[in-house]
């Protein structure tokens, strides 16, 4: 960070100056008068939500097509920083992308979402990656959660966005935080990319080995092949002699993602398990989240510790001298998508039962077939819980860099 400080304390003496965001970008709206969004065709381009929630830096080979009336509206250009304007929580408003590469004509933003472009007068003081980087600064997050408004889905006032303060170094100050920045983001993109060859790479084998017929396959129904299959419960959030001290594992269905359950955020008491008609769940069970909405329903996770669970979630006890824990899990894992087709409302509040889980198929091979399975598996499971805890220490590492390169005095 020496080159960094020098450059401070060279270029500005004084500090850091602060200015109204206002003042040096203006905004603009996404596309107007769309008739067809997300076709196989269309007379123009467009950048979607998820193209700005999951990236930092726009993808711009990953534009939608859509058709509009006119292309008389806002073309957007290199330097434009994208934003989420609403969100269901306030912390999720101001999610932001940046464009930094050519973008083709007539490629317009979703009409559900902002822009802001740096002004024509300042386009040789302010590097946009700067300031794109900065909208994910603790400070600036904290910014957003003054402005928006809302209850049960929050939204930006324009005028207040603009008026947030930010920091403007001088340009070569920027410059030298961007590239130290990329540098962290890039080893985390390429872990992202490594992450993804090797769940497509899992996915795959898993499909080969259950796909392969042995002369004894059968199939049979969950329910003959588990000891028990049941839901859980919730107990009144409004006793707090439920909650408050307890020392039970509860797991809720948004907690099925982690895959392999080695720890639960919740704690009921005794009292409250008592009082409810949820029940403990065996260490090696399989769960699936019976509802839920966005990608919940249908998620598969297998647990390692014992615990209790929701309404909302359906753990299956094994019969061990019929099936291993561990191949029923990855099999039902490569089910999410017929999971979800099976329950009512896809992409809704739709929901699983037990006795549609009772009722699903299994592919049952001898435990020593299992067992061979569940080892290859296995192996590229460890790979992938790998990558995403080199991730996760990276992500640590891009943030603190991040804070310290991003607070001025």
């Amino acid at each position: 960070m020496g080159k960094i400080d020098e450059l401070i304390k060279q270029l500005c003496p004084d500090g850091v100056k602060f200015v109204k965001l206002g003042d040096f970008f203006d905004m603009f709206k996404g596309m107007s008068k769309v008739s067809k969004k997300w076709a196989d065709t269309g007379n123009c381009k467009f950048i979607d939500y998820l193209n700005i929630y999951n990236n930092m830096t726009v993808d711009v080979t990953k534009l939608q097509n859509a058709t509009v009336a006119t292309f008389k509206q806002n073309n957007l250009k290199e330097g434009d920083i994208l934003f989420t304007c609403a969100s269901e929580t306030p912390y999720e408003c101001a999610i932001s992308a940046v464009i930094r590469e050519p973008i083709a004509e007539n490629t317009f933003l979703d009409d559900h979402l902002n822009g802001i472009r740096v002004k024509r007068e300042f386009k040789e003081m302010v590097l946009p990656a700067f300031i794109n980087y900065y909208f994910y600064s603790v400070a600036f997050r904290k910014s957003i959660c003054k402005i928006v408004r809302g209850v049960t889905r929050f939204y930006i006032v324009n005028k207040s966005f603009l008026n947030i303060m930010i920091p403007l170094p001088p340009l070569a100050v920027q410059k030298e935080i961007v590239e130290i920045l990329d540098t962290f983001t890039g080893m985390i993109d390429n872990l992202q990319k490594e992450l993804e060859q090797r769940q497509k790479q899992f996915e795959y084998y898993r499909e080969i080995l259950f796909a392969k017929r042995h002369s004894e396959l059968k199939w049979e129904y969950i329910k003959n092949i588990a000891l028990n299959c049941y839901a859980g419960a919730t107990p009144s959030t409004k006793n707090k002699e439920y909650w408050e001290g307890g020392n039970i594992p509860w797991m809720s269905s948004g907690e099925v993602h982690q895959g392999q359950v080695l720890r639960v955020e919740g704690r009921i008491t005794q009292k409250g398990y008592d009082h409810c008609s949820t029940k403990m769940v065996p260490r090696d069970s399989v769960v699936i989240a019976l509802a839920g909405q966005g990608k919940t329903r249908g998620t598969v996770a297998i647990t390692r510790i014992e615990l209790c669970t929701n309404q909302s979630i359906c753990a299956i006890v094994p019969d061990k001298t019929k099936v291993l824990p561990d191949y029923l899990y990855y099999y039902l894992k490569g089910q999410y998508f017929d999971l979800r087709r099976l329950s009512s409302g896809d992409g809704t509040r739709g929901g699983l039962n037990l006795k549609m889980i009772n009722n699903y198929g299994i592919p049952i091979v001898s435990l020593g077939h299992q067992r061979e399975i569940v080892e290859i598996l296995d192996t590229f499971e460890a790979l992938i819980s790998n990558i995403k805890q080199e991730i996760a220490l990276r992500q640590k590492q891009y943030e603190y860099y991040r804070e310290k390169l991003l607070t001025f005095e």
